[in-house]
């Protein structure tokens, strides 16, 4: 059971169904939820059911890539939801995007003391320059944009597994 925070609202059957962007009602009501410090984030994250994980871990890679690109995901998660956000794609069939993920992390992973340290600094726009790491997020990037059918992936999964999103 999760704890609901101070809406004490419920993520019910007839909500999610009365939903316009079921997929972004879902997220808005785990963000409610979730807890403010990253490791109590991680605990809550990991007792969500599949579907709930894939939205979350979708939901927020989507956010922060259409946003502002693979290094602002890294940027602003540290990695923490990378694993989510791949087994979520997964889930939903959305291989290539999945692929495209580990390939940015593998090149978080490559620069990882250097990103890091310019997390430390918070400067931003030093880390997000294009240099080696810049220019293969870059072209991640375009492949991510390309490939917009996430959110009919999203649904389709919500709407063929609608159990495991009701919470109350």
């Amino acid at each position: 059971m999760i704890a609901r925070r101070q809406s004490g609202r419920v993520l019910s059957l007839e909500a999610i169904e009365r939903a316009s962007d079921v997929a972004d009602f879902i997220y808005g009501e785990l963000l409610m939820r979730a807890p403010s410090s990253p490791q109590d984030e991680l605990v809550f994250v990991s007792g969500l059911s599949p579907g709930l994980r894939m939205v979350w871990g979708t939901m927020l890679l989507d956010n922060e890539v259409n946003n502002g690109g693979f290094d602002q995901f890294f940027w602003n998660t540290m990695d923490r939801h990378t694993e989510v956000a791949i087994d979520g794609l997964q889930l939903i069939g959305a291989v290539r995007q999945a692929e495209l993920v580990r390939q940015a992390h593998e090149v978080f992973v490559e620069h990882d003391d250097e990103l890091r340290s310019y997390r430390d600094r918070d400067a931003f726009d030093a880390y997000a320059k294009p240099d080696s790491h810049g220019d293969l997020w870059c072209t991640l990037d375009a492949e991510y944009y390309e490939r917009s059918d996430l959110d009919r992936l999203r649904v389709a999964y919500i709407r063929s597994h609608i159990d495991e999103f009701v919470l109350d």
